[in-house]
């Protein structure tokens, strides 16, 4: 596990009026996506309580080829999958070696386990595939605890899934 320099935003600024009011529906971001939205259908994710997804980019109406599907898992802790795709884009990524700690679907990705700064614990796991790049981060700290219900054996298994 590495911890990164600089915090992620607290949950409640995640969560602001300002984010929910930008929540949409799958049907209604695929009308002006520029890219397809990963299929979760095969994963735990689609049993999750999907909050909506959030269209990321310089128009507000789209066409979008970024987003972020906000979850609220069964026991009520907040969950963000990100994906952009960066070839529609016209873009790229580089990873460098060194921080690359876990393997997503053949994919090098990096583990972060981060403190926000009122101290809440964010998990992240990130990978780019040849098409996108995609994080999932949780608002809980997932550890190696085989006991622990939501483990790290636990995210790469949700990571694998999505196609």
């Amino acid at each position: 596990m590495t911890s990164d320099v600089s915090p992620p935003e607290d949950e409640a600024a995640l969560v602001s009026e300002a984010y929910r009011s930008r929540l949409l529906n799958p049907e209604a971001i695929r009308a002006h996506a520029e890219s397809r939205l990963s299929d979760l259908s095969a994963s735990e994710l689609s049993a999750y309580r999907l909050e909506g997804i959030v269209p990321q980019g310089p128009k507000r109406r789209g066409p979008w080829s970024s987003f972020d599907w906000v979850f609220t898992r069964p026991d009520g802790v907040l969950l963000v999958l990100s994906e952009w795709d960066f070839v529609a884009d016209g873009g790229g990524v580089l990873a460098l070696r060194e921080d690359m700690n876990m393997s997503v679907r053949g994919h090098p990705a990096r583990f972060q386990l981060r403190s926000t700064p009122s101290g809440k614990r964010v998990s992240e796991l990130s990978w780019a595939s040849r098409q996108k790049l995609y994080s999932l981060k949780v608002w809980d700290e997932v550890g190696p605890d085989a006991r622990q219900t939501y483990n790290s054996a636990w995210l790469l298994r949700l990571a694998e899934q999505i196609r």
